[in-house]
């Protein structure tokens, strides 16, 4: 099965370093994500899952002091089913019962630098925007207008280190 995970830079960094680590939720196609999204293929239905995956980076970073990156970071993982628990949010949110593993990684998503002044825009309204704020909730939502940059198993952690 395929899952989203959301990060940040300095945690994915530090789950690099430590080559396993856990989480309590990530993000895949369910049967209510595909009961919401009633109209999409696969592809479609995991693009979305992916990118509730990315607002929840968003929302990491905006809780995160210490990540000066300002990128979304969504790494993906197919894994057995067994590793993953009920739906625990209606749109494709599922619990994750085990440890994540790098062997497991298929592809990390994280954004280039144009939606770095956005990102850090919308981390710093994030919870006015929350609390029902409609000019930071516009703000919040220029994010989504950057799209993720796809990078590999291998490129990882390259990746990870050239931004530091």
């Amino acid at each position: 099965m395929r899952i989203y995970v959301p990060s940040t830079f300095a945690l994915a960094t530090e789950w690099l370093a430590a080559g396993t680590f856990s989480v309590e939720r990530a993000y895949a196609v369910t049967e209510a994500l595909t009961e919401w999204y009633e109209q999409g293929d696969e592809e479609e239905l995991e693009y979305v899952a992916a990118s509730v995956a990315a607002k929840e980076s968003l929302f990491l970073i905006s809780q995160e002091s210490t990540d000066p990156t300002f990128r979304r970071v969504v790494l993906a993982f197919d894994v057995p089913e067994s590793l993953t628990g009920g739906e625990v949010e209606p749109r494709g949110g599922i619990a994750i019962n085990g440890e994540l593993t790098f062997a497991e990684l298929q592809s990390a998503l994280i954004d280039g630098d144009d939606a770095l002044t956005d990102v850090k825009s919308a981390a710093a309204l994030m919870d006015r925007a929350s609390a029902g704020d409609g000019e930071a909730q516009f703000v919040v939502s220029q994010v989504e207008g950057h799209e993720l940059l796809w990078f590999g198993p291998t490129e990882i952690e390259f990746v990870l280190q050239v931004d530091k």
